[in-house]
């Protein structure tokens, strides 16, 4: 007998068994084709849960032009919205006829005009659903105030912010000064 060393093989005669990759399913669903729709699964033998998806609103100012008194203005106003334009017209002519007019002045008459459109808004809403919620807590039940509230507030402030740089602000009346009174809100 000799002792000779056989080389091991490194491959085998017999198939290898196939390794099968397990699919991972995401929660962030599928989209089924020719549809806007999306089907989402959390757990293997779920129903699927169908979510729609909305169709983008075109904007108003793209579909319609308004044709009124305002869009024949020399400075017509730049939106749609009713409350806008109303108040961009109440204005407009006050902020042209002055001596020291810029194009910049348009500019904040536009902010302006924007802030009363989302004071109204606010408005609306805190009539709607009230000035607060009630919350349950570590502590029991507690009242909070609607996160509106605050903007509110805010966007108070901002509207009496720019009536004041613009100089929209209510003055006195001069004819019933008498004598040498000074007049005390100007």
């Amino acid at each position: 007998m000799t002792d000779e060393k056989k080389p091991i093989s490194t491959t085998s005669d017999v198939p290898a068994a196939p390794v099968k990759k397990k699919k991972m399913r995401s929660s962030s669903g599928h989209r089924v084709k020719g549809t806007r729709k999306k089907f989402f699964r959390d757990y293997p033998g779920q129903d699927p849960v169908i979510l729609k998806i909305p169709k983008p609103v075109p904007d108003p100012e793209a579909i319609a032009p308004v044709v009124d008194e305002a869009s024949q203005h020399k400075y017509p106003p730049p939106r749609v919205h009713p409350i806008f334009r109303k108040i961009w017209m109440e204005f407009i002519d006050n902020i042209c006829a002055r001596e020291n007019f810029k194009v910049g002045h348009l500019n904040s008459l536009e902010i302006l005009c924007d802030l009363y459109v989302e004071y109204d808004e606010l408005r609306a809403f805190l009539r709607q659903h009230g000035r607060s919620y009630q919350s349950l807590g570590r502590s029991g039940q507690v009242w909070k105030p609607f996160p509106e509230v605050a903007q509110l507030n805010l966007v108070q402030s901002n509207i009496k912010e720019y009536t004041k740089m613009l100089g929209l602000l209510l003055k006195k009346d001069h004819s019933s000064l008498s004598g040498g009174e000074k007049d005390e809100w100007e």
